[in-house]
């Protein structure tokens, strides 16, 4: 039996308290007989950024005061499996945060409803006002929008840069560092309990106090990475596995030899073991730098740290990939417009940064409006959200980032299957060489996915 979606407000009372786990309360100039509507809303966001989400939903229910959003918390990696038993019996939210390799397998197969018709009946187009990373459609068709932009780029403690005279890498996303020259200056910026870098003399690598990095070993950071040497997991038209080409194994070899030849970033198995501390090892001063996602800077924003961002290193060009985690509405509920306006209405950063401001908490690192990086107030209210730092230099890299002709959409998003060969095939391989249990030529060719590629969407 579906939920109802009308419901008088003495009842939501008792479902808020016997649920515990809404931000939902009764407007103060609503009656204990009027009735609201209510949307259910799923989402894994906890913490700071769940408090942020609340602030959101508290302004719009401000507006819409016949609306109230019953708002649910599920644990990461709980969010799917729940979902997944909401959806098979027939009593999915009907707008529900949905990661970024589903939405459009999830939409193939009929579960999210289409929402072209809604935007258009609004007169917006939604690639000329949202950046098109942003944006969750296929054969003509819209099953998602992205809340913020993802993209991967270089962290830096500018302390240390400054301490070991290293001159930070180019603010310009044209021009960024070559491989070799952040090799370089991780090299510099390693340190063992002498003082002695891998350049030196003496140096002990296994006395380390700082490391210049940390290897960007996560599949995230190899897909910008890959790009920046003209490789991929697959070929452009998705029929063909390309990882075992010279140019993608000559990324996984130079992130590998990081540790092995380089000494300046510890080994695989430290490093994943490290993944979650590398922001506060950052601050610390423990590492110097890290090819990380830019989801990462509320961590460092909202600790007043004054942390440096730049493009990713490069191999043979600028390169960078982007998307976005997707708020989707549910093809049960065809016809509700409150869960349109609502959807429409979070998806929206400006109302974000609205939120953010008004909470003190640093906002999603990205926007995915256009006219915030066109238009000069609306980019300085972007800056000025971040009321611990200066978000000067950090918006105005992301913003070269995002602007910059050769950052695609990943092919997390574009390929087909994509997250079952991960987990099944790819993964695995990349650990095997990684740890040294396997050469990469060997481990790829072994595991050549061409034929359960399944192409690309388009």
């Amino acid at each position: 039996m579906k939920i109802y979606h009308k419901i008088t407000a003495l009842v939501l009372i008792a479902v808020i308290l016997l649920t515990g786990c809404s931000s939902t309360e009764i407007s103060e100039n609503q009656t204990d007989t009027e009735e609201k509507e209510i949307i259910h809303f799923y989402s894994w966001v906890g913490d700071a950024e769940q408090e942020c989400v609340r602030t959101l939903i508290s302004q719009y229910e401000k507006i819409h005061t016949n609306i109230d959003i019953v708002d649910t918390y599920v644990p990461y990696g709980e969010y799917i499996s729940k979902l997944c038993a909401l959806k098979a019996s027939g009593n999915m939210p009907e707008v529900f945060q949905l990661i970024e390799g589903m939405v459009l397998e999830w939409g193939n197969t009929g579960a999210l409803l289409d929402l072209k018709p809604y935007f258009d009946r609004e007169g917006i187009d939604l690639w000329e006002k949202r950046v098109s990373s942003s944006v969750f459609a296929a054969d003509g068709k819209v099953y998602g929008v992205g809340w913020d932009l993802i993209t991967i780029c270089l962290y830096y403690n500018k302390e240390l840069f400054a301490e070991n005279g290293i001159e930070p890498p180019p603010t310009s996303a044209e021009e960024p560092w070559t491989w070799d020259e952040f090799v370089n200056a991780a090299k510099k910026l390693t340190k063992d309990v002498n003082g002695k870098t891998p350049e030196d003399s003496g140096f002990d690598p296994n006395s380390i106090i700082t490391y210049g990095t940390v290897m960007p070993a996560n599949w995230t950071k190899l897909l910008a990475l890959l790009r920046t040497n003209g490789a991929s997991f697959a070929s452009e038209d998705g029929m063909s596995f390309t990882l075992n080409t010279p140019e993608a194994i000559e990324v996984i070899n130079s992130i590998k030899d990081l540790s092995e030849k380089e000494h300046c970033s510890p080994d695989y198995a430290t490093s994943v073991n490290l993944e979650a501390n590398i922001p506060a090892m950052i601050m610390n001063g423990q590492v110097g730098m890290m090819i990380e996602g830019s989801w990462n800077l509320p961590n460092y924003t909202n600790a007043g740290f004054d942390i440096g961002v730049a493009q990713i290193p490069m191999f043979k060009e600028p390169a960078n990939v982007m998307w976005s985690t997707s708020l989707c509405i549910s093809s049960e509920f065809a016809g509700n417009q409150a869960a349109f306006d609502f959807l429409q209405y979070a998806t929206d950063y400006n109302n974000q940064l609205t939120a953010a401001m008004t909470t003190g908490i640093s906002p999603s690192a990205i926007p995915n409006v256009r006219s915030i990086f066109s238009n000069e107030n609306e980019l300085n209210k972007w800056i000025k959200a971040y009321t611990k730092v200066d978000g000067t230099q950090f918006c105005n890299a992301l913003k070269n980032i995002v602007e910059h002709d050769n950052t695609k959409l990943g092919e997390n998003i574009t390929l087909k299957n994509f997250n079952i060969m991960l987990e099944n095939k790819i993964t695995p391989a990349l650990e095997a060489v990684y740890l040294g249990e396997e050469e990469p030529e060997e481990a790829f060719s072994a595991v050549d996915l061409s034929a359960e590629l399944a192409g690309i969407w388009k």
